[in-house]
């Protein structure tokens, strides 16, 4: 009994409740961008990585569909949490933007012949003057 005669409040616990761990527990991540500016964001560890790209999204107004986050050089999944990730309190995550266009190109063609273009510089030529020989 409390000094006013009402019984103690009993915590969940007590009650046979599990607390809800996953909302008691935060964490920050750093989060910078290629043009060097970084910024906190206050995190769950159970928050998965679309979660956290929709906070950036509300930041910076960044699409989450530009948003790709790496952490140690790789990309992380949007699907797994960050403790699935294995990323713990101060963590720096990197904020890099999707290219336009699609994948970039891997194989490299090699540089043109030279002599193929004096080909083409000349090639009109010997056709004028093929032409002109005709019609004498």
């Amino acid at each position: 009994m409390s000094q006013h005669g009402y019984p103690e409040r009993l915590s969940n616990s007590s009650k046979g409740f599990q607390e809800d761990v996953q909302s008691q527990q935060t964490m920050e991540v750093l989060v910078e961008t290629l043009t060097g500016t970084a910024f906190e964001i206050t995190v769950s560890p159970f928050d998965t990585v679309f979660d956290i790209k929709s906070k950036i999204y509300r930041v910076e107004g960044i699409p989450v569909s530009q948003q790709h986050l790496v952490y140690n050089l790789r990309e992380l999944e949007d699907g797994l949490s960050l403790r699935d990730q294995s990323i713990s309190d101060g963590a720096k995550l990197r904020l890099v933007l999707g290219l336009r266009g699609g994948p970039v190109a891997t194989r490299r063609l090699p540089p043109p012949e030279p002599w193929h273009d004096l080909e083409r510089l000349f090639a009109p030529k010997r056709e004028v003057e093929g032409l002109a020989a005709a019609a004498k």
